[in-house]
């Protein structure tokens, strides 16, 4: 990314972000709940933020949102800083990987200064579409014949909604109930069936029937619930299967035994 301090040649993206970076803290959401002066009341003060960089957070989003509401930017735009925000975020939370849980004491990078951190925005002159829902259902409704049905679904018990949590409500900003120590948003209706050992392969299943693509590609890996061999069998039948399976460095891990590389395995299904 530029320099934008010292850029002689500043987009208007970058001039964007560093006017953000320089208005007041503001005391929002998140200062209010997830750093530990606003929470020392709690048994366990949240130690997701330190308190400035949690208000500076809060007055970021609060900008934008406040830009979109008087039409000062458009919905690409919108999405382009919360995205950037989001992204930024990680950089500056006290957090070991995903945000189920804050560290009981801070790590050296949750101490700086939060800043925004520029993200790669590919130009592109195709229309795009962006949705959120259940798979399967969206799948139902769209009604269209894809090229390409890429699935990445998640591959063991842990669910996404609240070790993500906390990116979920900056992202929504719409001041959800929380609860517990991590102070985590209702999520129960956003389960996933792919975390489950006996609804995964269901749910692969549900979502393959439809038939509405020429081709699919499966992204999944040896650790995952569903078995490599299940997976093949249920593909095989529906026409030609290519599969390739790559080494590839495990992403974390706290078990010193535990191997250090795992395998990703893809599979290409061409109607």
């Amino acid at each position: 990314s530029t320099n934008t301090t010292n850029s002689l040649f500043q987009s208007h993206y970058q001039k964007v972000l560093l006017f953000l970076d320089s208005i007041p803290i503001q005391k929002g959401f998140i200062y209010n709940h997830y750093a530990p002066n606003a929470t020392k009341d709690l048994k366990i003060p949240r130690m997701y933020f330190i308190d400035k960089n949690a208000a500076k957070i809060d007055a970021i989003r609060l900008q934008i949102e406040a830009w979109k509401n008087n039409k000062a930017i458009n919905e690409n735009e919108y999405f382009i800083l919360l995205a950037t925000l989001i992204e930024s975020v990680s950089f500056y939370a006290n957090v070991a990987g995903v945000y189920a849980a804050f560290c009981k004491t801070w790590d050296k990078r949750a101490l700086k200064d939060f800043n925004l951190k520029e993200i790669d925005i590919l130009i592109s002159d195709k229309k795009h579409f962006c949705f959120c829902d259940d798979g399967v259902k969206l799948l139902q409704n769209l009604h269209k014949i894809f090229d390409i049905l890429y699935l990445d679904p998640p591959y063991n018990h842990r669910q996404y909604a609240p070790n993500y949590h906390l990116i979920e409500t900056i992202a929504k900003y719409e001041n959800p109930n929380i609860k517990g120590i991590a102070g985590l948003r209702e999520w129960q209706n956003q389960k996933s069936a792919f975390c489950n050992a006996k609804n995964a392969l269901i749910e692969l299943e549900k979502i393959i029937k439809y038939k509405n693509y020429r081709n699919l590609v499966l992204s999944y890996n040896s650790e995952g619930i569903m078995q490599k061999e299940a997976i093949t069998e249920l593909l095989k039948p529906l026409g030609n299967l290519y599969f390739e399976s790559i080494l590839y460095p495990r992403f974390k891990s706290n078990n010193k035994k535990s191997q250090k590389y795992i395998n990703e395995y893809v599979w290409i299904l061409q109607l």
